[in-house]
């Protein structure tokens, strides 16, 4: 197990495997099922529970709960509880982050008696599932609008459709830099959009900082409009891209490219730049000696499949009603986050048996665990079908390359 393989609460596999004669020379390292992982290296406090027999490298400690006093569950949710932030705390002032075991073992939480942790893994259960299905939603999304793409313009590797290939050059109407000179943030304003921001195509709230109007006055040329792309220039992400959507019109984008392209094509050549095929055919452009850069004349001298322009407005359009449903997927996905956070605050300092008559009682947690199951599962059918009728929809409408509303129907809006 590395770091990487943590990715689910209870774990059984991995991306790589050991021999068994491997195993019988770090003993040491195997983990019998139903050890609670803690990571103490690199990044810490990550937490997963054994379903078997694993192997895990230095980056964790391996925790046997004694079951006359703990199950394993339950510690596992009261150390996932605690949080990124207590472990960079535990870890102190170090070049690379860590923590001991001595550490590790001081860290102290309630006991509650054994049948009382059984009944609050199961409410904890209950809310991770909700969890679950809402993050299975998103990624029936993000398969969605792959299919979709595929399905209209085909492969750009091989280019089924025989469309030409064009320089992006030829349809960019303006293409600028931001500002070298980061202005001073505070708390509230005018949204100020950094690398760390463009993520898998989208503009994303989580790290945003914020300018003030006397600020943002000192950089112009910095203001975006919806329908403008913004392109990674330089960093770990250098080439990844977004669209500026209406949420974020008038805002102000940092160090990175600003590209004015037709509105109707900012979409589609936004999915392809953050493709797979647009990474090969960046990457090697932004090979530098130190970090990777690009520039405005690369980014204009990329090479992509041109479709005919209502094939292409009819692609943003579907992308434009897929942002509002993923907002709102987003959205539910961050109140089940949410509830589930609440749930174990309150499970760990004894707020779930406590008899104060101003605490919540626990069937009324229930019961709205159990209304926003249901309504996930819902949409989570819903996306499915949505799937299917889009799939069923675009294989004989789209060939035709009409240019009437695309009319589908997405769970959440009509």
């Amino acid at each position: 197990m590395t770091l990487p393989d943590i990715n689910d609460f209870f774990i059984s596999s991995a991306k790589k495997f050991i021999t068994h004669e491997d195993a019988t020379e770090v003993s040491n390292r195997l983990m019998p099922p139903q050890t609670v992982l803690l990571s103490c290296a690199g990044s810490l406090g990550k937490v997963a529970v054994t379903t078997r027999t694993v192997y895990a490298n230095q980056q964790f400690y391996g925790l046997v709960a004694k079951p006359n006093l703990i199950g394993p569950v339950f510690l596992a949710l009261g150390l996932q509880r605690l949080g990124e932030d207590f472990f960079l705390q535990l870890a102190g002032i170090s070049t690379v982050g860590f923590f001991s075991k001595d550490k590790a073992l001081g860290i102290r939480m309630i006991l509650p008696p054994l049948a009382e942790q059984k009944r609050i893994v199961v409410i904890a259960q209950k809310a991770d599932r909700l969890r679950r299905t809402r993050r299975y939603a998103l990624q029936l999304s993000d398969t969605y609008l792959r299919a979709v793409f595929l399905e209209m313009f085909g492969s750009p590797v091989t280019n089924p459709k025989g469309w030409d290939i064009e320089d992006i050059g030829s349809q960019i109407i303006s293409i600028r830099y931001g500002t070298s000179s980061p202005p001073e943030y505070q708390q509230n304003g005018i949204p100020f959009i950094r690398a760390t921001n463009i993520k898998k195509g989208y503009i994303q709230s989580e790290g945003m900082v914020y300018i003030s109007e006397n600020e943002a006055q000192k950089i112009p040329k910095c203001k975006v409009k919806a329908g403008d792309l913004i392109i990674v220039r330089s960093g770990v992400n250098t080439g990844d891209s977004a669209v500026v959507t209406e949420l974020y019109h008038g805002t102000y984008a940092a160090y990175d490219l600003i590209v004015e392209l037709p509105r109707i094509q900012a979409y589609y050549y936004n999915f392809l730049i953050n493709s797979d095929y647009g990474k090969a055919i960046i990457e090697p452009l932004t090979r530098r000696a130190g970090q990777p850069h690009i520039n405005a004349e690369q980014v204009s001298s990329l090479r992509f499949p041109l479709p005919p322009l209502p094939l292409q407005e009819k692609f943003a359009q579907i992308v434009q009603k897929f942002d509002r449903l993923r907002t709102q997927q987003r959205e539910a996905d961050r109140q089940a986050e949410h509830l589930f956070q609440t749930l174990l605050h309150r499970a760990f300092r004894g707020e779930l048996t406590s008899q104060n008559a101003d605490d919540e009682p626990e069937s009324v947690l229930l019961e709205e665990i159990r209304a926003q199951q249901a309504k996930a599962e819902a949409e989570a059918k819903a996306a499915t079908q949505a799937m299917d009728d889009a799939a069923d929809y675009l294989g004989t409408k789209a060939k035709q390359q009409d240019i009437e509303p695309i009319q589908l129907k997405f769970p959440g809006f009509e």
